[in-house]
C-alpha cells in the first residue's frame, strides 16, 4: 500500500488529465498490478474518459484513431508515474461513430472502442 495524494496535471494538446493514485481522504490505496484502460460513459456525447492504471512508471502514448485507423488525436505522450489516471477526451467537434483508442505503455499495447453518439435536431 501507498499514500499518495491527487494531482491535476496537462496533457501535451492541453487536455485535462487527474492523476488519481489515492481518494480524497488520503487512505492507502493498493498500487495496480497491471495495465489496464477503459472508458466512461461509453457511448458518449461529446465527452468521455479515459482511465487507466499503470504498474510501474512508464512512457505512455494515448491515442484516438477512427474506424479507418487514421488518428485523429494523441491525447498524451509523456512520461507517467505508476497508479491511476484519467484524461477527458471532448470529442465535440469530431463526427459520430465508432473510434478506437489505444495506450502504449513500455511494451504494452492495449485497444478499445468508443461510440460517440451525436443526436440530430430534426426541425417541423
Amino acid at each position: 500500500m501507498a499514500y499518495l495524494t491527487d494531482k491535476l496535471m496537462l496533457s501535451v494538446n492541453g487536455a485535462a488529465m487527474l492523476c488519481a493514485n489515492a481518494g480524497s481522504t488520503g487512505a492507502p490505496v493498493a498500487m495496480p498490478s497491471e495495465t489496464t484502460l477503459q472508458n466512461y460513459p461509453n457511448p458518449f456525447n461529446p465527452a468521455t474518459r479515459i482511465e487507466f492504471t499503470l504498474p510501474t512508471a512508464a512512457h505512455v502514448r494515448l491515442e484516438v484513431f477512427n474506424i479507418l485507423g487514421q488518428r485523429v488525436e494523441t491525447l498524451l505522450d509523456g512520461d507517467m508515474p505508476q497508479g491511476y489516471h484519467a484524461v477527458e477526451w471532448d470529442a465535440g467537434r469530431y463526427a459520430g461513430g465508432v473510434y478506437l483508442y489505444r495506450i502504449t505503455a513500455g511494451d504494452v499495447v492495449t485497444t478499445r472502442k468508443m461510440l460517440l453518439l451525436k443526436l440530430r435536431h430534426c426541425e417541423d
